[in-house]
């Protein structure tokens, strides 16, 4: 008697994705769901219990074995050939096999190479295997000649050196892939050897994407490399769907503000111009981004006192909770999460001196609490339930599901500064104004806020000239404007546009014909900005503002070539690569790097991180100039060197003065 497995369906394929991904540490873009759900559509390949049992067995005689190398080694070997499914054929460690894929590092004077190479059966290589000492850090800098670089950074460096795109690296309980395509962002995606026992799904997804079947065996379409590269835009989508979100965030906490300033007959925001409240709400909103990085990475407390009353991630949650257990209505009528997210802001800045809580202040413009005082004169008018819509705009993606759409938690710990900076720059395309006149926020992918007199004008000229101006404002087709233009309310809807035009009939009527292009708020209500109201639109010449997301991808080799004359001796003079001469610290410290165009620094960014590298090898190089603060861990000395670059070498500006 033979059984079949019935169907999963989309939805439930794509949470198991989702519960699989969360635990492997990622940094970069890696499998985008709808690719797995493409790869994968009944989920991923089917568990094996023997191979869980022997793997149990297997690792729990490597952790007796404490660090012995032979145990080491067969404990690799294992994973490689019964989980993994590698053939004696396919892994070679040979000499010459070995030989083809070493990289020199000339100017380093280091070799790269793999311990092993997982070859297809075009003797073409598929997978590098790198294997560091047992229980080794993966991503922890150390020497070696000249590099000083992690084995995970090694194993990137090797990669781009010898053109094969994915390589594992691995110390037994770590098991790390790194992706290099030819002209993208690395990934790294770590998973844990005990997480794979204990987590099958984890174990699933390691094999379903790592076995000989999917590295080898697959199309170029499908194999790991080509599932990987298919991803690849995710980067791109993740950064302008934050920023898309984030915008709408932004015209939110607007919205709010302004609605307490009426309230309040004009205390709220009292000789505060529409600009500078624009600027306020953007800073809260870059605030809230950096810190949920920073929660993420680890870099403030995470427990005690901190966790129970400033730290910001779980704050969601704990809103969600409430909303579970109350009403969406007591929520709207609850206003302590607003002071929590300012007391937070001023600890951050001042800092915090407790036997609870201990914080040193960071300072800095961004958290400054004076810059914008008039944010903490909307205590009691900015409620829980707006500051939990906020949030989830900010630490949720909206992603397409069969039946709709769902929102999925956003990784914080692989967003990377460039993306972050990236959206700030989106923001500074738009600001508020206060409406003069009537105005109307239209559909489209450009989401324009269009002053109803203007539409008005443009249709006395003919429903041709109309219809043009509309397509040109908001980038929908003329079929789509056109559509809109037929529709019209049901009563339910007149009723909800009457509403929006403060129960003025007259000017219902007037925005009537255009019922079928405006968008909803927040609030499910139609945009009809009334005179006096502040409401975000593009900021005039917005488009010459325009930003655009400059990847790593493009940063790092502009910068790496742009510098290597200055930290080297012997570029400028034509000297053959090995015969370089790395400059003194004093040197590196003494140079000037400067962006003309600055916008989010992206580049500059990439300088810090390849100017620090720089700095910390030649003071290995050069002991006698090591800072007496220098640190024996290599973590804290790439830390101080970043820091050092950052106050003394890299200046950066721009025509927008934010």
């Amino acid at each position: 008697m033979t059984t079949t497995q019935r169907p999963r369906s989309r939805q439930s394929v794509a949470s198991g994705h989702v519960d699989w991904l969360r635990l492997i540490e990622v940094s970069g873009p890696f499998l985008s769901l709808k690719v797995l759900g493409e790869a994968f559509p009944q989920g991923l390949d089917a568990d094996d219990k023997d191979v869980v049992e022997e793997l149990r067995l297997a690792f729990d005689g490597w952790e007796a074995g404490s660090g012995d190398q032979g145990i080491h080694q067969a404990f690799v070997r294992f994973v490689l050939e019964r989980v993994l499914e590698y053939t004696p054929q396919a892994l070679r460690s040979d000499a010459g096999t070995i030989a083809r894929f070493t990289a020199r590092l000339a100017e380093h004077h280091v070799a790269l190479q793999p311990d092993m190479v997982v070859t297809s059966a075009g003797d073409e290589a598929a997978l590098l295997i790198a294997v560091a000492p047992a229980g080794a850090a993966l991503e922890r800098p150390f020497r070696d000649g000249q590099l000083n670089a992690s084995h995970a950074e090694r194993m990137r460096l090797l990669l781009r050196s010898t053109g094969v795109k994915s390589g594992l690296v691995t110390g037994g309980d770590k098991w790390l892939l790194v992706h290099v395509p030819k002209d993208g962002t690395a990934t790294f995606a770590t998973w844990d050897a005990a997480l794979l026992i204990e987590e099958r799904g984890t174990l699933r997804a390691f094999r379903s994407l790592l076995s000989a079947r999917r590295v080898i065996a697959q199309t170029a379409v499908d194999g790991l490399d080509g599932l990987l590269e298919r991803s690849a835009n995710d980067e791109r989508e993740v950064t302008d769907a934050l920023g898309d979100q984030s915008r709408r965030a932004v015209e939110m906490l607007v919205g709010a503000f302004d609605a307490a300033d009426r309230e309040t007959h004009g205390q709220v925001l009292a000789g505060v111009e529409p600009p500078t409240l624009y600027e306020a709400v953007v800073a809260v909103t870059m605030r809230l981004i950096f810190l949920f990085t920073a929660e993420a990475q680890d870099l403030l407390p995470n427990d005690g006192a901190w966790l129970d009353s400033y730290a910001l991630t779980p704050m969601r949650a704990q809103l969600l909770e409430a909303q579970a257990r109350e009403t969406d209505d007591v929520l709207a009528r609850r206003f302590d999460a607003w002071p929590r997210l300012l007391a937070t802001f001023r600890a951050i800045h001042g800092g915090v001196e407790h036997e609870a809580v201990r914080l040193p202040g960071h300072g800095g413009g961004l958290f400054d609490p004076e810059r914008y005082p008039f944010l903490e004169a909307a205590a009691g008018r900015i409620s829980n339930a707006l500051v939990l819509r906020m949030l989830d705009d900010l630490q949720t993606l909206e992603v397409a599901v069969p039946g709709g759409r769902e929102r999925r938690p956003l990784s914080f710990k692989a967003l990377g500064v460039e993306q972050i900076g990236h959206v700030y720059e989106r923001l500074l395309e738009h600001w508020a104004l206060r409406a003069e006149a009537p105005a109307l926020g239209l559909t489209g992918k450009k989401e324009p806020e269009v002053p109803l007199d203007e539409l008005e004008e443009v249709a006395a000229k003919g429903e041709g000239e109309l219809i043009a101006m509309l397509i040109e404002a908001t980038g929908k087709s003329e079929r789509a404007i056109m559509t809109g233009r037929t529709k019209e309310p049901d009563v339910l809807a007149l009723a909800r546009l009457r509403a929006a035009c403060d129960n003025d009939d007259d000017l219902r009527d007037r925005v009537v014909p255009y019922f079928g292009l405006i968008r909803d708020d927040h609030d499910g209500q139609p945009c009809v900005y009334l005179p006096g109201r502040v409401y975000v639109t593009e900021r005039p010449g917005g488009r010459a503002f325009q930003s655009h997301y400059t990847p790593r991808s493009l940063t790092e080799p502009t910068v790496e070539y742009a510098l290597e004359p200055l930290v080297y001796e012997g570029p400028a003079e034509g000297w053959p690569r090995e015969d370089w001469r790395l400059r003194e610290p004093q040197e590196l410290l003494a140079l000037r790097i400067c962006d003309i165009a600055v916008g989010s620094a992206a580049f500059l960014v990439a300088a810090c991180r390849q100017l620090a590298s720089f700095l910390v090898e030649s003071w290995a190089q050069h002991p006698a100039d090591r800072p007496p603060e220098l640190a024996s861990d290599p973590d804290e000395q790439n830390l101080l060197a970043r820091r050092l670059i950052a106050e003394r070498c890299l200046y950066g500006v721009d025509k927008n003065p934010l």
